[in-house]
């Protein structure tokens, strides 16, 4: 199991993505998680990766865990005009 921060500059956007160990996977063995968080660091994604059952299970069944970051520190879900469809960039 690996982790890795994905930049998405034009959206301004980020994530972690946990992937499991190995060759890189095809879009036809991947299933993925999508985890909303509160906050944009990675001490939980490490907390959650010392997790031996986490890792075995990632690993055998070839999750993709992704955990998009809010921006500013929150998530969009009124839709309020005034901020970023963040909502609508995970989708």
């Amino acid at each position: 199991m690996r982790v890795e921060l994905k930049e998405y500059k034009e959206q301004n956007r980020s994530m972690y993505v946990i992937y499991p160990a190995g060759e890189r996977l095809s879009c036809y063995e991947k299933t993925m998680i999508t985890v909303l968080r509160e906050n944009d660091t990675r001490e939980d994604i490490d907390r959650l990766c010392a997790s031996k059952e986490l890792e075995e299970l990632v690993d055998s069944q070839r999750f993709v865990i992704l955990f998009p970051n809010p921006i500013e520190g929150r998530w969009n879900y009124n839709l309020e005009e005034s901020m970023q469809d963040d909502l609508n960039d995970i989708r």
